[in-house]
């Protein structure tokens, strides 16, 4: 139900937004279609306005990949793993606890917007399963379990 509402008002908002010329150097990438990433980690950039193929992440309707052409869209990033694939050829792996992300087909524009996201190449697994087996059954361990659950199941 998100996505349909969001889709919409997505939609909507990225015709205004580039009816005001705000990204009329995006159109040329548009047309070929590529796509621009934008990660963000709270208040700090990880990615910005890099050309990327794809993107796959793991949302509250499923796993989702997108592709250039993909509808508008605002979905919640579940905990899990986000995949990326660069215009260049080169990939990166984001662990993230979720956040929220945005799809703006009309410009090409993908923002996600996540409370942590951690490349998983700094991560360690022995020591997040070593983590995950401490969750006791308290609501601070069911969080960790939610949190941690997903992500070490997909690396």
């Amino acid at each position: 139900m998100l996505s349909r509402v969001g889709g919409r008002g997505c939609r909507s908002l990225a015709k205004t937004i580039n009816s005001w010329g705000l990204f009329a150097g995006r159109q040329e990438a548009v047309e070929k279609g590529k796509m621009v990433l934008t990660l963000t980690r709270q208040d700090e950039f990880l990615i910005k306005d890099e050309g990327i193929t794809d993107i796959s992440l793991r949302t509250a309707d499923g796993s989702m990949g997108v592709k250039p052409g993909h509808e508008a869209n605002v979905v919640m990033i579940e905990p899990g793993i986000i995949k990326i694939n660069f215009d260049d050829g080169s990939n990166a792996e984001f662990a993230t606890s979720g956040g929220f992300g945005h799809i703006y087909p009309e410009t090409g524009d993908i923002h996600l917007a996540t409370a942590e996201a951690i490349p998983t190449s700094d991560i360690d697994k022995a020591a997040l399963q070593a983590e995950l087996n401490k969750a006791d059954d308290s609501a601070e361990g069911k969080i960790v379990k939610a949190t941690l659950g997903p992500i070490l199941q997909a690396m």
